[in-house]
């Protein structure tokens, strides 16, 4: 659920009130300043009551205390879990341009750990690392997150350029047997065991 000033304060009551409805909660600049704070004091005790809980809020901030910037820390404690809040800070822009830019800067804090690892570390490039990877995808966002083929075609590649087609073709044969359909996949193949 996105939110950006009062309807960043509709996403934060949604939060407090309903909290399961949603599993990722994105603020831009809520307009917490309303009612003396309430809204603000509500999801703090409404988080800090529950003690299983998988949300995860990305507050975007310009700096000013209309969001969560006077109650981050106790926001912080309320969570209880430093990987499920995340605070990114957008320069630059007034409160009106704050979704254009601020949008994507979310989406990429909440996302971050999609992209394949291997594209960045030649060693996760395995059929092991991406499952872990994609399982830790799947746990955070409480459904199942298959490895995109991409993900699994690069791997394959960067283990290719390495000198390592054994690897290559462990992993494209794990990709044949989930994308059975994608052409690519047999022509690699054919190409990795050779």
């Amino acid at each position: 659920l996105v939110g950006c000033s009062l309807g960043g304060l509709a996403a934060m009551h949604v939060l407090a009130t309903a909290p399961t409805t949603f599993r990722s909660y994105v603020t831009l600049e809520p307009s917490l300043w309303w009612d003396r704070r309430a809204v603000a004091d509500s999801v703090i005790r409404s988080l800090g009551a529950r003690t299983l809980r998988k949300e995860q809020l990305v507050a975007v901030e310009r700096g000013t205390d209309d969001g969560w910037r006077p109650d981050s820390a106790r926001l912080v404690a309320a969570f209880r879990s430093a990987s499920a809040i995340t605070f990114v800070h957008v320069s630059g822009v007034t409160h009106q341009q704050l979704p254009y830019r601020g949008i994507y800067d979310a989406l990429r804090a909440l996302f971050r750990g999609y992209p394949s690892m291997a594209m960045v570390d030649p060693s996760k490039a395995s059929v092991a690392a991406l499952t872990a990877q994609y399982a830790t995808l799947s746990e955070t966002f409480g459904h199942d997150i298959e490895i995109p083929l991409a993900a699994l075609l690069d791997a394959a590649q960067r283990r290719l350029d390495s000198r390592a087609a054994r690897d290559a073709v462990e992993i494209l044969t794990y990709a044949a047997a989930k994308y059975p359909r994608d052409p690519r996949v047999t022509t690699r193949l054919a190409e990795a065991q050779r």
